[in-house]
């Protein structure tokens, strides 16, 4: 999976002007989304469901998922400003 955030980064040094330039990135993106839905992608939520007993098991997953959805929202509210600050090319990296 990290291979292709970091195509999807490099696809970044592709002139604008080619029209490569917005297939790639876009190629790269759906790959790692292809990778990752099937493979790490579900597995905090089951982890956490089967980690709870069950009388606490609501609780525990509501707690799980506001936790995940927070950080979602940090990172979609600093993502801007680290792409500012890094380069599409640099913020995509940090994440591979």
């Amino acid at each position: 999976m990290a291979w292709t955030l970091l195509a999807a980064a490099f696809s970044f040094y592709v002139p604008s002007s080619s029209p490569a330039h917005l297939g790639l990135i876009t190629l790269f993106i759906f790959l790692f989304a292809a990778f990752y839905s099937p493979g790490e992608g579900p597995v905090p939520f089951t982890y956490s469901a089967e980690a709870f007993p069950l009388f606490h098991r609501e609780v525990g997953m509501s707690l799980a998922v506001s936790i995940n959805l927070f950080w979602a929202g940090i990172l979609t509210l600093v993502f801007p400003k680290l792409s500012d600050a890094l380069t599409p090319t640099g913020a995509i990296g940090l994440f591979a």
